[in-house]
């Protein structure tokens, strides 16, 4: 059986993130993958983890791997990216909503509820879903 990888702690709410994103994903401590998919050097990849700091440039390809926007990757408060249990009641709404839903309106839940399963939504998306969730539920 493979050693576990080791997890580099961080102080700083970026290499919090990079960390979270990585156990999210399944590749906790696999610091030299995460330099491989970005293309540079394990040690840059530490560099990023204690200190916060990463090119500007890489910004969005790091949004791109995270599946999570610029903005929470610059939002330095402690505020974690919505957990699978707070939109499992929005992913639920949705599959009742497609009982009663027409032709069209069923493919486009199809779709969400697909998306949503492979953890493809980003924040904002979770955004729009409940705006919506709200806007039916009303009474």
């Amino acid at each position: 059986m493979a050693k576990p990888k080791q997890i580099r702690e961080s102080h700083n709410p970026i290499g919090q993130k990079i960390n979270l994103v990585m156990r999210e994903k399944g590749i906790s401590g696999d610091y030299a993958a995460l330099a491989e998919k970005f293309e540079c050097s394990t040690m840059a990849v530490y560099g990023w983890i204690d200190t916060g700091r990463i090119k500007k440039e890489r910004l969005p390809q790091l949004a791109d791997w995270s599946g999570h926007p610029l903005e929470w990757w610059m939002d330095n408060s402690d505020t974690p990216p919505p957990s699978e249990s707070d939109n499992n009641g929005l992913l639920k709404n949705l599959q009742d909503w497609r009982l009663k839903a027409s032709t069209k309106s069923q493919e486009v839940i199809d779709q969400l509820t697909l998306l949503a399963k492979k953890n493809m939504l980003r924040d904002e998306d979770w955004q729009l879903i409940e705006q919506i969730t709200l806007r039916f539920t009303r009474k």
